[in-house]
């Protein structure tokens, strides 16, 4: 196969490669790899691992993260987390999954995001991702003891609430439901670094539109954030898993400058500005707010999560896991996760993490050279020619 390549290349492109040596062996060995990779992309779609090696897979794929209805977090990356270059799974006995710790993983990257919502005008982090958290990492399959694999939670109430505003603890609704394999379990991202949620004080001009400068600029108060100090995120925890953020009091500031946000992103806060400047106030701090936050496991079937209340909200998100591995464990899988956010003041929003990714044989990936990163970048390509491989994210928001 290689020769035939070989040989049509030369007819293609000579003189020009083949008058270069170096080139002419440098697109040989590209074309080996290339070969040896489009062999191992097609024992994989076709499910032949051997049975030496079909418990241990190489993970490609992203875990999405979306919360209410300002933006996706990550903000500077559409929501995904990427693998990590070592992520690994195995599958263990009665078909459980179990994942290599911090498989997904972000390095700390500041964004800001201008945002019109309510009094809020802007966010700012510098965050740090990652998942999923050792000890809470396995996806099973079967019937579980914690849960029905078809259920409907509200803030207070574990199960049986059929209306956002039933739970005693709050509004929100997130339900389940599930599939014949019942495909799921615990697995929790850790946010860690900081960052700052500006919102529009109640005693400065109420209109966002801000010039370079001037009176109609509004007065902001910078609250304080946190990655969640090493708490590991309520989505994706066991049924009912609970936490709280407190947003401290920040300082008041009267904004004296608005410019392009340092991303691509221009929607939100005085025509797709963010804040540039701005001049410190006196006085206490401004109001500080408290995340109550629920969170709910992954499955592979339907998640429906709904808020009605807030000035961030309504919000409303739908995801659905798929399952297409092949029996010996590799292949395409997505599972899904939803959450309830009740924040202090009434305010109410919903979360939904997805992960989409694909286990590839540990032995067919290590087998094939040259795998990094280029390679791997190579090896993902051709699985998409091969096996329709999809890491599509969803761009829906509400």
């Amino acid at each position: 196969m290689a020769r035939a390549l070989h040989l049509t290349l030369r007819i293609l492109l000579y003189p020009w490669v083949w008058t270069n040596h170096a080139i002419e062996r440098n697109v040989m060995r590209s074309l080996k790899i290339l070969v040896s990779l489009a062999t191992a992309a097609t024992v994989l779609t076709l499910g032949w691992a051997s049975s030496a090696s079909a418990a241990d897979f190489f993970v490609f794929g992203k875990w999405n993260q979306k919360r209410g209805s300002i933006a996706q977090v990550p903000y500077g990356f559409g929501g995904n987390i990427p693998y990590a270059a070592s992520a690994m799974a195995s599958q263990t006995g009665g078909g459980n999954i179990v994942f290599s710790a911090d498989s997904f993983t972000l390095s700390p990257y500041p964004y800001a995001q201008g945002i019109a919502l309510g009094d809020i005008i802007q966010l700012a982090t510098t965050f740090t991702f990652n998942g999923p958290q050792a000890g809470n990492q396995t996806l099973s399959p079967g019937p579980k003891a914690s849960r029905n694999k078809t259920f409907s939670a509200c803030p207070g109430l574990g199960t049986g609430c059929t209306t956002v505003n039933q739970g005693p603890a709050g509004n929100g609704r997130v339900k389940y439901t599930g599939t014949a394999t019942q495909m799921g379990g615990v697995m929790q991202m850790l946010i860690s670094g900081v960052g700052a949620l500006s919102r529009r004080d109640g005693t400065g001009p109420p209109s966002t539109k801000c010039p370079a400068w001037g009176a109609a600029c509004p007065i902001a108060v910078h609250n304080p954030l946190g990655g969640g100090g090493g708490l590991p995120q309520a989505v994706g925890g066991a049924k009912g898993a609970f936490n709280k953020n407190i947003i401290a009091g920040g300082p008041i500031h009267q904004v004296t400058e608005t410019g392009l946000c340092n991303t691509v992103r221009t929607g939100g806060f005085a025509y797709g500005k963010c804040i540039l400047g701005s001049t410190p106030g006196t006085g206490a701090l401004g109001p500080g707010t408290t995340n109550s936050n629920y969170g709910f496991p992954w499955t592979t079937g339907m998640v429906t999560a709904s808020a009605t209340i807030g000035t961030i909200g309504p919000t409303h998100h739908v995801g659905t896991g798929t399952d297409s591995r092949t029996p010996a464990g590799s292949g395409l899988i997505t599972v899904v996760a939803g959450g309830i956010t009740n924040r202090s003041g009434g305010s109410t929003f919903v979360s939904l993490d997805t992960i989409q990714m694909r286990l590839a044989p540990l032995s067919i990936v290590a087998g094939a050279p040259a795998l990094a990163p280029l390679g791997v970048a190579a090896f993902t390509a051709l699985l998409a020619l091969a096996g329709g491989y999809s890491l599509r994210r969803r761009s829906r928001r509400d």
